[in-house]
């Protein structure tokens, strides 16, 4: 299984006062959370239980693999998820995803998207070429492409990129220059 870094999830304000939340067993209410913050750009996390209990929530014992299943069904009568198999694996989709993540970029999934969705990609193809495909945001995508790695990216990584984001206020020495 790929590791994946999750960066700028945001998880709805509005959670806390859903009532379809506030329906969910106690279980469920700390699965989901963990779930969205460890989805791709596309909204998915794996719906296999034991690779679930594993990138979720390896340490907590409060929830148990056997727990899975029934804690997705919940989330899925309570039209938070979409569990849905394809040939070779199963997956959840976050089906507030897109009402809820504001991303500048958005990479394809590992996972094939659910019958009836659509992916939102815009991500950096090579060195000079920018995909962009049903960008919805609001926002038109960039002319030509970023002169530095998006973040969030491989190349974009804290590890390996000095350059600011973009969505952060400017320090006072750039200010100046």
């Amino acid at each position: 299984m790929r590791k994946t870094f999750a960066r700028g999830r945001i998880l709805p304000q509005s959670l806390s006062t859903d009532p379809r939340y506030g329906q969910l067993s106690l279980k469920a209410r700390v699965l989901y959370p963990l779930m969205w913050a460890n989805c791709d750009d596309q909204g998915r996390v794996t719906g296999n239980p034991n690779e679930l209990k594993y990138v979720v929530c390896p340490n907590m014992d409060d929830i148990a693999k056997e727990d899975i299943p029934g804690l997705v069904d919940e989330l899925e009568r309570q039209a938070f998820v979409k569990f849905y198999s394809t040939s070779t694996r199963q997956a959840i989709q976050m089906l507030d995803w897109w009402e809820v993540q504001k991303l500048q970029w958005a990479w394809p999934s590992d996972y094939s998207a659910p019958p009836g969705w659509t992916d939102r990609l815009r991500y950096k193809k090579g060195q000079k070429q920018v995909v962009t495909e049903n960008w919805d945001s609001g926002e038109s995508p960039p002319e030509s492409p970023p002169e530095s790695p998006p973040v969030g990216s491989p190349e974009g990584s804290p590890e390996n990129n000095s350059v600011r984001s973009p969505l952060t206020a400017p320090s006072e020495k750039e200010k100046e220059e």
